[in-house]
């Protein structure tokens, strides 16, 4: 079981990232929002600018999730390639 948590522990942050660009993306689609290029204008939601959560979810989220993916996919390779080797000794 505890080898279980720690797998999805390792999964848990591309994961994460990967929900929080898709989720941006959806909303910025959904709100209407509109991109002059330089930046996001302010784009209203229920009442609230959503414009620095669309900041944060459709530029870091990316590339979080371009970092945290091969860090992660290496640290399971290596815990599987550990578990292997111990379990043939």
């Amino acid at each position: 079981m505890k080898q279980v948590f720690g797998n999805l522990m390792l999964a848990l942050p591309p994961l994460a990232s990967f929900v929080v660009w898709r989720t941006g993306a959806w909303a910025f689609d959904y709100f209407g929002c509109q991109d002059l290029g330089k930046s996001i204008e302010p784009c209203i939601a229920y009442g609230h600018n959503i414009q620095g959560v669309l900041g944060i979810s459709l530029f870091w989220a990316p590339l979080l999730l371009l970092v945290s993916l091969p860090v992660c996919g290496w640290l399971l390779f290596e815990r599987l390639l550990r578990r292997l080797h111990t379990n043939g000794s």
